[in-house]
Order: C-alpha cells, then sequence, then structure tokens
C-alpha cells in the first residue's frame, strides 16, 4: 500500500463562530438581523444601509 505524500494537519485550535444580534434601521425603524461578522446590512424594509454600532 502506498502512503500519501500529505501530512495529516492538526485540527484548528480556536474557530470562531458568528452570532446574530438585530440591527434597528435609523431610517424606517424596522428590526434587521446582522451577524457578528458583519459591519452593515441592507435594511430588508426600505433597503437603507444599516451600519453596526458599537
Amino acid at each position: 500500500m502506498k502512503q500519501s505524500q500529505f501530512k495529516e494537519k492538526p485540527a484548528c485550535a480556536e474557530t470562531k463562530k458568528a452570532a446574530p444580534s438585530e440591527a434597528v434601521c435609523p431610517k424606517c425603524g424596522a428590526v434587521n438581523e446582522m451577524w457578528s461578522d458583519e459591519t452593515e446590512v441592507k435594511c430588508s424594509s426600505c433597503g437603507q444601509q444599516v451600519v453596526k454600532t458599537p
């Protein structure tokens, strides 16, 4: 049996998990879902860009 030329890599020690949060549209007040790895989303109601606030 022939051995693989590729060495097995160890599993990633740390994985970053995205979490959802609510972002309120400044134009129409609609609540939109924004994930922790996103900086902005488009409002599902009016199309306005909703930017993540600290």
